[in-house]
């Protein structure tokens, strides 16, 4: 049986895990305040997003693509239908 991210936390160990995180610095061809996902170091000193760099272009393109107004809608619409307030 392996351990797990959250025993990594509490001891030398170290794991790797892949979790959002804003973008500052971590991957150099996305928008600085997006949230990405990247790879991530997790051990008795919390977790620690890794640096990715660029992306390839058509990566970057498609991520980009998404309208951030559009994404912050969705979000919001989706807040008020679990807490079942009125849109």
């Amino acid at each position: 049986m392996t351990a797990g991210p959250a025993s990594a936390l509490s001891s030398s160990a170290c794991r790797t895990i892949y979790g959002n995180a804003p973008n500052h610095g971590l991957i150099d061809n996305l928008p600085p305040d997006s949230v990405v996902e990247v790879p991530c170091l997790t051990d008795a000193l919390g977790v620690q997003p890794t640096r990715v760099g660029a992306l390839p272009p058509q990566c970057a393109v498609l991520n980009r693509a998404h309208d951030p107004e559009a994404v912050r809608a969705t979000v919001r619409r989706a807040g008020h239908d679990l807490l079942g307030l009125p849109h």
